[in-house]
């Protein structure tokens, strides 16, 4: 008797928290207009950051109107090796002309977009494309990513592709696409060079 007791409690009681969680996820959601193309969207300013949502049909704006040398950094302000390489990043984009465009995979909640601007004011960032979400239950924002990348038409391999994650595009076209450096590989190359 007591087993089934027990049984029953948790069994009540994980539906109650599964209850809260998804109230809170719920709330905690930032509406979105289902005009997210970003030629017809209106984007958001915070602070004089502009964070624009961007689906499939609005990254096929972006590339169309890409004629110069431009690299697409898909990123997050919660990725560290994506704030690390930034000023790296920015520096040679600058140097070489070359335009840059950010597309973040933050969730659109309150408390990341938060994080997100932060991040953005710390670099200086006057504009970033956040991708629209398809699902409140994408807890982390990975489904929306990958789902992302392939309704767009992006050569990633799912299996090895995270972020950072770069296309260069040039003359309207995806010319190549590659992730993101591993920092301790670039140090063992930099600790190789001196020794050698």
């Amino acid at each position: 008797m007591k087993k089934a007791w027990f049984f029953i409690s948790g069994f009540i009681c994980a539906i109650f928290a599964i209850a809260i969680f998804g109230f809170f996820m719920l709330n905690d959601r930032v509406s979105i207009s289902d005009k997210s193309v970003v030629s017809a969207e209106k984007p958001r300013q915070f602070s004089k950051v502009q964070i624009v949502n961007l689906n499939t049909t609005g990254f096929d704006s972006i590339l169309k109107d890409s004629k110069q040398k431009t690299i697409v950094n898909f990123w997050a302000s919660w990725c560290k090796p994506c704030i690390q390489e930034m000023p790296h990043l920015l520096d040679y984009c600058k140097e070489r002309n070359i335009k840059l465009i950010l597309i973040s995979a933050d969730k659109n909640t309150p408390k990341q977009i938060e994080n997100l601007k932060k991040q953005m004011r710390q670099f200086s960032f006057d504009k970033t494309y956040l991708i629209k979400e398809n699902s409140f239950m994408d807890i982390t924002g990975k489904d929306s990513y990958y789902s992302f990348l392939k309704n767009a038409k992006i050569p990633h391999n799912s299996q090895n592709t995270g972020i950072p994650f770069f296309i260069f595009i040039e003359n309207g076209k995806i010319k190549k696409t590659f992730n993101g450096p591993i920092i301790q590989n670039l140090y063992g190359a930099f600790y190789d060079k001196q020794i050698k």
